[in-house]
């Protein structure tokens, strides 16, 4: 027997915008058999031991003419839920490290004249993450060291 449900679902695209409160909305628009738009909404979480960034307490809803679609959502939503927090996951952490890496080219690539300025960075951190209207911000932190040289005869007063 054919499972009516094992059929592939391309993601045309995908929008992310804030919600109410800390939360954010992920609306994905589906094409192929099962055409129609998926809108999800759950409270952001980073797993800085992992560098893993999912969303946790997700509602759905889907609108799609598959009839049986539909209903089967209704049907099993909590195990829906559960399978969308699950797949729902960013790994961060590399994209953490490459801006890491990138800052630090700009910080020993500078020369300001008269200053010259270098510097490592030991620490690119999670800090969080704010809403707010049309934009989510995320707060980084960063720890290194910095040393600047002052070349004196090009001041001017």
């Amino acid at each position: 027997p054919i499972c009516p449900f094992r059929k592939r679902v391309k993601i045309d695209s995908l929008w992310i915008e804030t919600g109410e409160g800390n939360r954010v909305q992920c609306r994905l628009y589906l094409s192929g058999k099962y055409a129609g738009e998926l809108l999800m909404a759950g409270e952001p979480v980073y797993d800085s031991a992992t560098g893993v960034l999912r969303l946790k307490d997700v509602e759905f809803d889907l609108k799609t003419k598959h009839l049986i679609l539909g209903t089967a959502a209704n049907w099993f939503d909590r195990p829906i839920r559960q399978w969308l927090e699950k797949k729902f996951q960013f790994g961060l952490s590399e994209l953490l490290q490459e801006k890491r890496k990138w800052m630090e080219d700009q910080l020993n690539s500078t020369d300001l004249q008269p200053l010259r300025c270098k510097g490592t960075l030991d620490k690119l951190e999670w800090q969080g993450w704010e809403n707010q209207t049309k934009t989510i911000l995320i707060r980084l932190g960063i720890q290194g060291k910095m040393q600047c040289t002052a070349d004196i005869v090009g001041f001017s007063l």
